[in-house]
């Protein structure tokens, strides 16, 4: 018995289906794409409000009345929202799949979208803006997004901005949901206990009808082409006063697409610099042997249609941030220069070989394979072709990615500090540090800096 399927129904939806018989548990999830991309200027935040609120009624049925028949499922519900995609899912035990995805189905197709809970997600989404801007951490995630992408629509946070959310109108959210909500743009993955055929069968009876319904004189649902991104030719900073006992530091370039024949070295070379925790190069050396911070990483993002992103982050002591940052690039070019060690690599591909049953565990993992396959247009099993790649990976393949991956010379640096004035950091220009004395300055900036996108 096959154990994938992967094809188109008839409305232009593609699917993609698993079969894992070790419980009887069924997992469906929608990824729309489309995402916070497509935010009517000026109302930035509109595809996150309306992911807030896709579960919260369907005709017939107000909020409380999904939700009861969500729990009497014993179904549950889960959103995401990001830059390129919309995604909701579904888990629920095999025996109630049916009755469970005819809901999961009219709350896709058509839900309520009232305007009393949009008004409701619009209040909740602006009360966690003003918690994350008390959190560091959350503050310098949306520093770097700025330096990283300053001129770029991808620069906006996913929730939008204060401001921005306060002119969005539930039918500012209906017509998102009319626009983009349209099989061509779907993937649908599954995975089930159940057998292919009878699995095939449920779905598409619940979302091979669908046709979608785009309200009179609207777009066609197709996403809008993305510009280039901007240049970084030289190193580049956004430095934020805030009251904090320790420096907060987020750097890096952007990196490749998720199709490129160099992701595996890439990723590899990842877990040796700083993706691999205790084992990675980086907390050998900032850690355990200069005791600047507690806790470094890195972190490789690919991208689709553009290159992705690839950061490094750690906290570590104020007056200690200088020594910290020479380090992260002085390692970066030490592994541009001489590679790595054997040991590094042997631990790496060990790793990976045995990162495959780990990747697999669950039902939501294995759906979350199929849609990434989708997606990106990667072939079928390729988390299996790809530790096979890393199995056969030499140090020259590494070396050569850090060339590529690694920009020890341009690069983008967010740091949220306690200072009074622009601190000097070695290497960068004071032309090419944008200092901000208050969180709420930054803030107001980000805004500005949008409205002229």
């Amino acid at each position: 018995m096959k154990d994938r399927e992967y094809g188109v129904f008839s409305n232009g939806l593609h699917y993609a289906l698993a079969h894992k018989g070790n419980l009887p548990i069924s997992v469906v999830g929608m990824t729309l794409q489309a995402g916070s991309y497509e935010d009517p200027p000026g109302k930035e935040g509109t595809s996150n409000v309306l992911m807030q609120v896709i579960d919260k009624g369907v005709e017939g049925l107000g909020a409380y009345e999904v939700a009861r028949a969500l729990d009497g499922l014993g179904a549950r519900l889960s959103t995401a929202t990001s830059p390129f995609s919309l995604s909701i899912t579904l888990q629920v035990i095999t025996p109630r799949l049916s009755p469970a995805l005819d809901l999961f189905s009219r709350l896709l197709r058509q839900p309520a979208l009232a305007d009393e809970e949009v008004e409701r997600a619009k209040q909740m989404i602006q009360a966690e803006m003003v918690q994350a801007r008390q959190e560091p951490s959350e503050v310098l995630q949306d520093v770097y997004r700025e330096v990283l992408y300053a001129g770029h629509p991808l620069h906006r946070p996913v929730e939008g901005y204060f401001s921005t959310l306060s002119r969005v109108s539930g039918e500012d959210v209906r017509s998102f949901h009319h626009t983009y909500f349209l099989p061509e743009n779907g993937i649908l993955v599954g995975v089930s206990n159940l057998p292919l055929s009878e699995f095939h069968a449920q779905l598409e009876s619940a979302f091979g009808g669908w046709k979608g319904e785009r309200l009179p004189g609207q777009a066609s649902g197709i996403v809008r082409e993305l510009p280039p991104l901007p240049g970084l030719s030289s190193p580049r900073a956004i430095v934020v006063n805030m009251d904090v006992n320790q420096a907060f530091v987020l750097m890096g370039n952007y990196s490749l697409r998720r199709k490129d024949d160099w992701y595996s070295p890439a990723r590899v070379l990842n877990y040796i610099y700083g993706g691999g925790g205790f084992a990675s190069r980086l907390f050998q050396s900032i850690r355990n042997e200069k005791g600047y911070a507690y806790a470094v990483w890195s972190v490789l993002n690919p991208g689709r249609d553009l290159p992705g992103s690839f950061s490094v982050g750690l906290e570590t002591k104020t007056e200690q941030f200088p020594d910290a940052l020479h380090l992260l690039l002085q390692i970066q070019k030490e592994i541009q220069q001489r590679g790595v060690k054997p040991r590094e690599l042997k631990d790496a591909i060990s790793y990976y070989r045995g990162s495959l049953a780990r990747r697999m565990q669950t039902y939501g993992q294995l759906a979350s394979l199929l849609s990434e396959k989708v997606f990106y247009d990667l072939p079928d099993a390729f988390w299996k072709k790809e530790i096979e790649e890393i199995q056969q990976l030499r140090g020259k393949d590494v070396k050569s990615a850090a060339e590529r991956l690694f920009s020890p010379s341009a690069y983008a640096l967010a740091l949220v500090i306690k200072a009074e004035e622009p601190p000097e950091i070695s290497g960068l220009q004071s032309d090419s540090i944008r200092f901000f004395s208050s969180v709420y300055d930054f803030y107001e900036f980000l805004q500005g800096a949008d409205a002229k996108l």
